[in-house]
């Protein structure tokens, strides 16, 4: 009966310790999880600030008001500032995990120096120290994984960095190209600015002269068919009475020249007769004409 009773209250103390053991783990698990939830809870309101930051620093407070793009130097400031936060906040935490180490390793000297001296601690001592070193254990665990959760999304945002980095640089190019083509485009603008008002103004002065032409041309008359032939006629009749006019001049000249030469003789033979005679006789008288050639009748044709 005795043996019975004995392996009953071993079987029971078993499973006590099994249900206490069960239920550490069971409360384990439950401070884990509370505390992926409280993580994740943070984690989310972390994100949304971020967003709301990123929104009112980046998207919208680093927009260059000419261009209407986001400058690529605010937006790397940004990540850089973010950067440098995570850097900082990851020493903190690794310098309190290597202070709670520090007096982790404090305590298990202590623990270990009253297991040396002898000292007679009591149950609650002992499980108060188990709870103590276990709470420092989970916290140094926490920490470490915080740090390690710390350490992964500093690597992911400088991932990010250098790749906004890498558009930045791709977006600098196409800036440069987009300025120079803007540039380009406002030379040939210029250019044909100048060519068109150089046109309008061949273009006004081509109208002006187009308009005198047509003012002149509604102007001129063309005279009529009639007085154009009577003009011919009379130009013609004119140039016939010229020519007759020139021949009959021609033919007063001939006679002109032959009167001359006729006088010249007729002097000549006077004179000569003049010597020959003795001036009884009354000297005789030569009737010329108003010419000064001897008068006779001559008919012009």
């Amino acid at each position: 009966m005795d043996q019975k009773c004995n392996i009953a209250t071993r079987e029971l103390d078993e499973l006590r310790e099994k249900l206490q053991r069960d239920q550490e783990e069971a409360q384990i698990n439950y401070d884990n999880l509370r505390a992926v939830v409280q993580e994740a809870d943070q984690r989310l309101a972390e994100l949304k600030k971020t967003t709301y930051e990123f929104d009112r620093d980046v998207l919208r407070g680093s927009v260059n008001p000419r261009t209407k793009r986001i400058m690529g130097e605010k937006v790397v400031k940004y990540f850089e500032d973010r950067v440098k936060s995570r850097d900082s906040l990851a020493e903190k935490l690794r310098s309190k995990n290597s202070s709670l180490k520090v007096k982790r390793r404090k305590l298990q000297i202590q623990l270990k120096q009253k297991d040396d001296a002898g000292e007679v601690r009591n149950e609650v001592d002992f499980k108060q120290l188990q709870i103590e070193n276990q709470q420092l254990n989970e916290r140094c665990e926490e920490k470490n994984h915080e740090l390690l959760r710390l350490k992964v999304r500093a690597a992911k945002a400088l991932q990010i960095l250098n790749t906004y980095k890498k558009k930045l640089q791709a977006l600098s190019v196409e800036s440069r190209a987009a300025e120079q083509e803007i540039e380009q485009r406002r030379e040939l603008l210029a250019r044909v600015d100048a060519e068109t008002t150089t046109v309008t103004e061949e273009k006004e002065k081509a109208e002006a002269i187009n308009t005198t032409s047509r003012q002149k041309l509604e102007d001129y008359k063309v005279p009529d068919v009639m007085e154009y032939v009577e003009e011919r006629v009379s130009l013609y009749e004119l140039t016939k009475a010229v020519r007759t006019w020139e021949r009959k001049v021609e033919i007063s000249e001939m006679a002109l020249r032959t009167y001359r030469q006729t006088w010249k003789r007729l002097c000549t033979q006077h004179q000569q007769q003049s010597h020959h005679r003795t001036g009884l006789r009354a000297p005789h008288t030569l009737t010329t004409s108003p010419i000064g050639l001897p008068h006779h009748t001559t008919t012009l044709y």
